[in-house]
C-alpha cells in the first residue's frame, strides 16, 4: 500500500514537470555527442549558398611620420557601415560533425575619418589627414563544429585574403602663410583576414549568422604636399621657411563585425519545420506554398534585466576657419580630441514579444567618466608675448564627466521559433555626454603656450547630446540547450548632434549643431542558469559623426555673430557588457489564437 502510494506521487510530480516544462525552453545542457560523429538524422551543411549582409567596421590607418617621431595624432580612425553580398560553398561529411567552406565576400563601405599628421615640432606646420574606405572584400576558407539539436549551430573560424579601397588626403592645415596644399592617393589595400563567427539553420535553406574579422590590408603608399612652412617664433611674426615634405605609407588595419543570412540551394531534407512566418513565408516559399503556423506564434513572453557597460570613448571635433562652404573642414585651425574616456555605466532593458511576431524592445542607463585626456590643438594663431603667430600649438589634460543614453526599438520577426528569432526594427537612440579638464599642459611650442607653464583649473568642457534614427537587423538563436547568442547591428541614417563648448580661460562659450549618420552594434553571449533566469556578457560598439556642422561664439546678448565656423563632430564609444536577466512567459492556453 505504502509502495502504492509513493509510486502515484512520483508519477504526479514527474507529469507536473513535464506540464511545466512545455511552457519554458529546454535548459539543461546534455553531454556534447562525439567530437567527429553526430546521428544519421542530423541536417547536413553540404551546399552552394548565396546570402546578403551588414555590420559595422573600424578603420585603423597608422602613417609612418618620414620627418621623425610625431608629438600627435598619426593614426587616422575611420569608422562606419557597411553592407554587401557572398557566396560560399559548404561540405560536410555524412556523419561528421565537421564542416569545411569557402566563401568570397564583397561589400559597400562608408568609413570615414581625420586626424594630425606630420606633427614633429611646434615650429613646424602639420596636415590634416583623411581616410575614406568604400569598398571590402574578402576570399576565405572556413571550418567549424556542428552543435545542438540536428546539428543546426555552426561554430567555426575562417581565414584568408582581404582587400579594400581607401582614398587618402593630406592637407596642409596653413593658416599662417596662406599656402595651402593637398595631396591625394586612391589605393587599393590587399592582405590577410582572421575571424570567427557562428551560423545557425533557421529551414531546410535559410541560415543566420553573426561573425567578427580582423583583417590586416597592408602597407600602402601616401603621396605628400611638396612644400610645407616652418615658422621661427623668436624674430617676431609672420617668419618662416618652406621645407619639402616627402611622401610615406600608410598601414591599415580593420576590425568588422556583421550580420548575414544566407540561402543555401539543394533538397528539402531538413528535420525540422521550416520557420518563416507569415506573411514573409509565402512570398518565399515555391509556389506560394502555406508554411504551418509554428506554436510559438500564440505566445507572449517578456524578457528583462540589468547590465553594467564598461566602456572606453573618444570625441573629436574639426574646426575650419569660417563658413567656407564645405561640408567638412579640410584645413583647420583647431582640432579638439577627448579621447580614453574610460565609462563605467548602469542600465535596464526588456524585450516583449507578442503573439504577432512584433517585438519591442529598448534599455536605459548612465554612469561616470574617469581617466581620459583632452587635446586641445591649434594652428597659425597667437600665442605668447609680442603676438607671435606660431606654426602649431598642442595643450593636454586630463578628461572626466558622465554619460546618458537611452534606446527603444520596434520591430517584426520575418523567422521566429522555438529557439530563434531573426528580424528588422526601426528605433530611436539618445545619447548624451558631458566631460571636463581641470589642468593644462602644453606639449607643443612648450616655450610661448598659454599652458606654459602648466596649471590647474577648469580648463575646458564640452557637453554633447546625440539623438538618431536606428534602423537595423536582430538576431537571436540557440546555439545549444541553455546557450543563446544575442546580436544586432544598426545604420542610423538620422544624427541630430547638439552641443556646447565651454573656454573659460580665454574665456568664451560656443553653441554647436549638425546633422550626420552612424552606426551601433551588440552582441551577446547568455547562459540560462534555471528556465527563467541568465546571465551573460557580450561587447557593444557606437559610432556617430556630422556630415554638415556648425558653431558661434556666444555674446554678451546671447544673439550667435557671423560668420559661423564650419566644423565636423565625432563620436565613438565601446566596451564590454555583463547581464542578469529574468524572463516571464505567459501560458500558451491563455494566449492561444487560431
Amino acid at each position: 500500500m505504502w509502495r502504492s502510494r509513493w509510486s502515484s506521487l512520483a508519477l504526479s510530480m514527474t507529469l507536473a514537470g513535464f506540464a511545466q516544462a512545455a511552457d519554458l525552453p529546454p535548459l539543461p545542457l546534455p553531454p556534447l555527442p562525439p567530437l567527429i560523429e553526430q546521428p544519421g538524422s542530423a541536417w547536413n551543411w553540404t551546399g552552394l549558398y548565396v546570402g546578403a549582409h551588414t555590420g559595422m567596421a573600424l578603420g585603423l590607418n597608422t602613417i609612418a611620420d618620414p620627418l621623425g617621431p610625431s608629438i600627435f595624432g598619426d593614426t587616422v580612425r575611420s569608422p562606419g557601415f557597411f553592407g554587401g553580398l557572398q557566396v560560399g560553398r559548404n561540405w560536410q561529411p555524412v556523419g561528421s560533425r565537421v564542416v569545411l567552406g569557402v566563401e568570397v565576400e564583397t561589400s559597400l563601405a562608408d568609413l570615414d575619418g581625420t586626424n594630425t599628421c606630420y606633427a614633429v615640432s611646434g615650429a613646424f606646420t602639420s596636415f590634416n589627414c583623411r581616410a575614406r574606405t568604400d569598398v571590402l572584400g574578402t576570399a576565405t576558407a572556413r571550418a567549424g563544429l556542428t552543435l545542438g539539436e540536428f546539428g543546426r549551430s555552426l561554430a567555426y573560424v575562417k581565414g584568408g585574403f582581404a582587400w579594400s579601397h581607401t582614398e587618402f588626403e593630406t592637407l596642409l592645415n596653413d593658416n599662417l602663410f596662406g599656402r595651402g596644399a593637398t595631396a591625394r592617393t586612391s589605393a587599393f589595400g590587399l592582405g590577410w583576414t582572421g575571424g570567427a563567427g557562428a551560423e545557425y539553420a533557421l529551414s531546410a535553406h535559410w541560415t543566420v549568422k553573426a561573425e567578427y574579422d580582423y583583417r590586416d590590408l597592408g602597407t600602402v603608399a601616401m603621396a605628400a604636399p611638396r612644400r610645407a612652412p616652418v615658422t621661427i617664433p623668436d624674430i617676431g611674426p609672420p617668419s618662416g621657411v618652406l621645407v619639402t615634405v616627402p611622401g610615406t605609407e600608410v598601414a591599415q588595419r580593420l576590425h568588422t563585425f556583421k550580420l548575414g543570412v544566407n540561402y543555401k540551394y539543394g533538397p528539402d531534407t531538413a528535420p525540422f519545420q521550416d520557420g518563416m512566418t507569415l506573411p514573409f513565408a509565402s512570398l518565399l516559399s515555391r509556389a506560394s506554398r502555406r508554411v504551418p503556423k509554428p506554436a510559438f506564434v500564440s505566445d507572449w513572453s517578456f524578457e528583462g534585466g540589468g547590465r553594467v557597460w564598461v566602456s572606453s570613448g573618444r570625441f573629436q571635433k574639426d574646426i575650419a576657419g569660417g563658413n567656407l562652404g564645405y561640408q567638412n573642414p579640410t584645413v583647420n585651425v583647431s582640432r579638439l580630441t577627448w579621447d580614453n574616456l574610460a565609462g563605467t555605466t548602469g542600465e535596464v532593458f526588456g524585450r516583449l514579444d507578442t503573439p504577432w511576431t512584433v517585438f519591442v524592445k529598448g534599455f536605459v542607463g548612465g554612469g561616470t567618466l574617469t581617466g581620459g585626456k583632452i587635446n586641445d590643438e591649434d594652428w597659425g594663431v597667437p600665442f605668447g608675448g609680442a603676438g607671435v603667430n606660431t606654426a602649431y600649438t598642442n595643450t593636454q589634460g586630463d578628461a572626466s564627466g558622465r554619460l546618458s543614453y537611452a534606446t527603444i526599438d520596434a520591430g517584426y520577426d520575418f523567422f521566429r521559433g522555438a529557439s530563434y528569432k531573426v528580424g528588422g526594427f526601426v528605433g530611436y537612440n539618445v545619447f548624451r555626454e558631458d566631460k571636463s579638464s581641470y589642468s593644462c599642459t602644453q606639449i607643443a611650442l612648450p616655450a610661448s603656450g598659454i599652458c606654459s607653464p602648466p596649471f590647474t583649473g577648469f580648463v575646458l568642457g564640452e557637453n554633447d547630446r546625440w539623438r538618431s534614427l536606428r534602423v537595423g537587423t536582430a538576431a537571436e538563436i540557440v546555439l545549444m540547450p541553455g546557450l543563446t547568442l544575442t546580436a544586432d547591428v544598426a545604420y542610423l541614417p538620422w544624427v541630430k548632434f547638439d552641443g556646447q563648448d565651454f573656454h573659460p580661460q580665454r574665456p568664451f562659450v560656443a553653441d554647436e549643431w549638425g546633422q550626420g549618420i552612424g552606426a551601433q552594434a551588440e552582441l551577446f553571449v547568455t547562459w540560462y542558469v534555471t528556465p527563467q533566469i541568465s546571465v551573460g556578457a557580450g561587447g557593444r560598439w557606437w559610432a556617430m559623426w556630422t556630415k554638415s556642422g556648425s558653431a558661434c561664439r556666444e555674446p554678451p546678448n546671447g544673439d550667435c555673430p557671423a560668420p559661423l565656423q564650419d566644423m565636423q563632430f565625432k563620436t565613438e564609444r565601446f566596451g564590454a557588457l555583463f547581464q542578469a536577466a529574468y524572463r516571464w512567459d505567459a501560458p500558451a492556453a491563455v494566449v492561444a489564437r487560431d
